[in-house]
């Protein structure tokens, strides 16, 4: 059978093990009914009305409860922000495993395949809602395997679509047995906001940073401190002129140009919101040495001694 998703190869160097108990324990099934996905959204530009925007928030889907539909048994999965004060819980569909497939039934009662976990290398499978129009198939590369809770589980790794359908993504994807894409548990289906980097290679995506079963947490993505993270550097007033800074992408060396005959600092962000650099006052023209940090997307603040401040995407290659 065919389904849908998105996903990041080098995400899969990052998976990590949080064994909580020694000696072989029951394989995972995502339908456990005590499973929990904290899912990390990051998002360089995910507000249109505030483009310098950067932050990353934590949703967390799990079951609640069963529903009869047609006879058979389905489990409900909601999902809720662990930010922004308490909105509530937000309806997602139904899912049930049979074997090592598990499905996903939308609320117009539409079902597919959201993941099966028999794939050999060369099966494909589908990325996209049915009937959306945003669709592709990927083919397993490889299968290998990480420990989760003491228990060998496999990890499927898809091929990297030739469909360039967004800015944001090719489409690729990383799977964990029992527990679903690296994406986070309905990725497969959903599809929205899935796109792991823009041609220039800024993340605007979504990683599973943690997944556990009643509270207990059985793996924890190496790339996240915390399986709820809730960063928001943005917004705010800006500063009294342009910033600019280049080149961009840089190499290492970036130069800083703000206004003469101001007073301004500088910090440098990675995309956890950790400060990397921080300068307590910067020259006119000011040359940033930044070839001692790893290649990925930063953000570049520059405050005025107003308080106002401005930031800027910068790509270290």
């Amino acid at each position: 059978m065919e389904h849908s998703w998105n996903r990041n190869t080098l995400a899969l160097l990052l998976i990590g093990l949080a064994a909580q108990k020694a000696g072989a324990q029951p394989i995972i099934r995502f339908s456990d009914p005590g499973a929990a996905w904290h899912v990390a959204w990051t998002r360089p530009a995910g507000d249109i009305n505030h483009p310098n925007f950067i932050g990353t928030t934590t949703t967390t889907y799990r079951f609640n409860g069963d529903t009869l539909a047609d006879g058979i048994s389905w489990q409900r999965m909601y999902s809720e922000p662990a930010w922004g004060g308490n909105p509530g819980a937000l309806f997602r569909g139904y899912t049930r495993q049979e074997g090592p497939v598990v499905l996903f039934r939308d609320a117009g009662g539409t079902v597919d395949t959201l993941y099966n976990f028999a794939l050999q290398v060369g099966d494909s499978m589908r990325f996209g809602r049915p009937g959306s129009g945003f669709e592709d198939k990927l083919a397993v590369l490889a299968i290998g395997q990480v420990l989760v809770n003491g228990v060998a589980h496999k990890v499927f790794h898809f091929s990297m679509s030739t469909v360039h359908y967004t800015l944001e993504s090719f489409l690729s994807d990383t799977w964990i047995e029992g527990i679903g894409s690296i994406h986070g548990p309905l990725a497969p289906w959903n599809g929205a906001g899935l796109g792991d980097s823009y041609p220039s290679g800024i993340p605007d995506s979504t990683r599973l940073a943690c997944y556990s079963q009643d509270e207990v947490v059985l793996w924890q993505h190496e790339g996240y401190p915390a399986c709820i993270t809730n960063i928001q550097l943005s917004v705010g007033q800006q500063a009294d002129a342009v910033l600019r800074a280049y080149p961009n992408p840089a190499h290492g060396l970036v130069t800083v140009e703000v206004p003469a005959g101001g007073n301004f600092a500088v910090s440098l962000h990675d995309l956890l919101g950790r400060v990397v650099l921080r300068m307590a006052r910067i020259d006119t023209l000011q040359l940033l040495d930044l070839r001692s940090l790893p290649p990925g997307p930063y953000v570049l603040e520059v405050h005025s001694e107003s308080g106002a401040r401005q930031r800027t995407r910068v790509q270290l290659q």
